[in-house]
Parts: C-alpha cells; structure tokens; sequence
C-alpha cells in the first residue's frame, strides 16, 4: 500500500466481480496499460468481490481488494462508492477489457461535466481459444455485435444532438460526492443518468471497454429479460424501450451492410428481441420485476 495523500487521488477505479479471477486479472492488465504514463499517486485501483478466489488473485497486484458479502452488483457497487476516495469515480466489471482511460478522464477537465461514459465494443471473437478475425464469427457473436454497434451510434448521435442518453454499467464515471447510493430495483447506468440532469452527461467513444456476449439461447434470453426489466423501472424518457428499438432498430438495420450469412442470422436476432419484450412485459404484468442479485451468465467468461 502506498504512502500517499488519499485526498490527493485524482481517480478511483472501481471492478465489481464474483467468482472470475482469471477475468480479473485480464481486467487489471488493461487498466495498467491504460493508465500507462500516470503517476501511481493519481489513481487507486479497488477489487469488490466476495470470493477466495478473487481475493487470492489480487494479493499480489497493485490493487485495493474489498470483501463484501456477495447480495448482488448493487451492494458491491455501494461499498465501492462507500470505500473509494479519489475525485473522480469509475466504474467496470471484471470481465471486461478496457482501453483509453485517459479519453474518459479527460472529460472531467470541464467542471461541468458529472458523468462520462464509454464505449461498449465485443471481445474479439475465439474459437477453440484462439481470436479470430470477423469472417469466422458465430451467430451469437453477430447480435453482441450488431446490438452494440446499434447503441453506439445511437449514444454518439444523442450526445452531438445534446439529447438524453443512457450510460453503460460497463464503464461510467463520475464525481465523488454526487451519488452516495445506487438503489436496488433500477438499471444504475440508466437511474444515474435522472440524477445527474442537472450535471453535463458526456459520451467517450474513445474510452472503450470490451465484453463479451452470451453464446447460447438460455443465457441471452436471461440476460436480455433482466435488463429490460431493469430498465421498465426507470420513469419518463429512456433509450431502452419497445418504442425507440423498433424505429431506431429498423432505421439502423437498414443502413448497414450485411454478408448472406448475416442476412440468414439477422431475422433471428429480430424475432429473439420481440421474444425477450414480450417475455419482460409479460413478467412485469404478471407481478414480477426486477430485483438485484448476482445472476450467472456463465457463456460470458468462458
């Protein structure tokens, strides 16, 4: 640990995870190589997670871990905003990959800025553990991309157009002192965006974070239902809706090029999406909702 002034700390970088220390340790490395040229004094890297296993992989890395008692994100998310102590807070997951860190600090120059977010891409494409380039890309690896390249230029679109967008939970940041607890039964990157509307909202498509999507039919429905039903929560005007994907969707689905075999796969994508809208409004009609929880999307670490 170092010996330092924690007032000092420029940065907070705060990974919530549960049981991928293998993932983490990929994380960790990309934000040392982000954060490449930074004095060590400027920033503080902390570990929440409720697992040995986590643990054990932090012991010898430049890192803060922090046990908490594994009730879900939200609660790991809370004890991060509770234990960190730089000026500026910013939050990811321990399976994802990022990159241009400076391009997100960047953005907290302005004084007027309270939230940055960063752009979403796909972890490159494996098989039989070895990348390869997009032409061998599967079905699943398909829609994680073409969702996320949807959102993408939606969100760039919204910000140059200084209209609302939502932040993604994969990387975000803001100033400590602003928020001092995300609450349970919303989408945090989503809710954060209606408490900061008083503060400027900034989009960092150079500031990226790799993730990787799921791979079967069971852990796409099951993650896609949890977010919409995050979503439903949050009231007024929202990216994630029924309304803004079928006109937004079919506007940029339009636009693109495809390859005959994306053109067999994208009907697919479509009908799944209608599945999982009508498979959360369902949900939310019979009674059900969201709540948070560590939900295993086990095809997303592999």
């Amino acid at each position: 640990m170092r010996v330092t002034d924690v007032w000092m700390i420029k940065y907070s970088i705060i990974i919530t995870t549960r049981n991928e220390p293998k993932q983490v340790l990929e994380c960790m490395a990309s934000i040392y190589e982000s954060l490449d040229g930074y004095d060590e004094n400027d920033y503080e890297i902390l570990v929440v997670a409720p697992d040995d296993e986590t643990r054990a992989a932090c012991e010898f890395l430049y890192c803060r871990y922090i046990k908490d008692e594994g009730k879900g994100k939200i609660a790991a998310l809370n004890l991060g905003l509770k234990e960190a102590t730089g000026e500026v807070l910013v939050f990811t997951d321990g399976d994802c990959i990022l990159s241009g860190l400076n391009h997100l600090f960047a953005a907290f120059d302005n004084k007027r800025t309270g939230l940055a977010t960063g752009r979403v891409i796909p972890k490159p494409f494996v098989s039989k553990g070895v990348p390869q380039p997009d032409v061998h890309e599967d079905k699943w690896y398909f829609f994680h991309r073409f969702l996320l390249q949807a959102a993408h230029e939606q969100r760039q679109t919204r910000f140059e157009n200084k209209q609302y967008f939502e932040s993604t939970a994969y990387l975000m940041a803001f100033r400590k002192g602003l928020i001092t607890e995300f609450p349970d039964d919303v989408a945090e990157d989503a809710w954060i965006v209606k408490q900061l509307k008083n503060h400027t909202h900034v989009y960092v498509p150079q500031a990226t974070v790799a993730v990787k999507g799921p791979c079967n039919v069971k852990d796409w429905v099951s993650q896609k239902t949890r977010c919409i039903l995050a979503h439903e929560r949050i009231k007024g005007e929202k990216m994630k809706s029924f309304g803004n994907e079928v006109g937004n969707g079919l506007y940029f689905a339009l636009a693109q090029n495809y390859t005959l075999q994306e053109l067999i796969w994208l009907p697919q994508l479509f009908l799944l999406r209608l599945y999982v809208w009508v498979k959360a409004k369902t949900t939310g009609l019979l009674g059900g909702r969201y709540r948070d929880g560590w939900k295993s999307v086990k095809s997303t670490t592999e």
